[in-house]
């Protein structure tokens, strides 16, 4: 591990490869963001957190250098929002996605009822 120090900018304390940030590290900008992760070829890409100084929290999947999988966004007012996002926007939330996979269930077990049904009064 090293710390590289930009004077006013950021502070990155973690692991590198060939010059750029790689592994795990802390990044620590003058604006007060802060991000503890994982890097790939010096970008955010893995899993990792991010404290913005609005008060925004973001956990979850990273991928080159955006928000992108599986996440969590906890607002400053307390609210939070559970999902898959990809470049930074959420693509569709956690609820929706149980919604989506409770519906496709209940119209597969709706087909194969009336797949049944039909076999059945063929059969009669």
């Amino acid at each position: 591990h090293t710390e590289q120090v930009e004077a006013g900018v950021e502070v990155y304390d973690g692991s590198w490869k060939s010059g750029e940030r790689h592994g795990f590290g802390a990044l620590h900008r003058a604006t007060g963001e802060k991000y503890d992760g994982e890097w790939y070829h010096g970008q955010r890409s893995g899993a990792g957190r991010c404290i913005w100084p609005d008060g925004r929290m973001y956990v979850g999947e990273w991928f080159d250098g955006s928000m992108h999988g599986k996440g969590t966004l906890f607002n400053a007012d307390g609210s939070d929002i559970e999902g898959w996002w990809a470049a930074n926007e959420l693509v569709t939330t956690a609820a929706n996605m149980v919604s989506e996979a409770a519906e496709k269930a209940a119209a597969e077990k709706a087909a194969k009822a009336e797949a049944k049904a039909a076999a059945d009064e063929k059969a009669a």
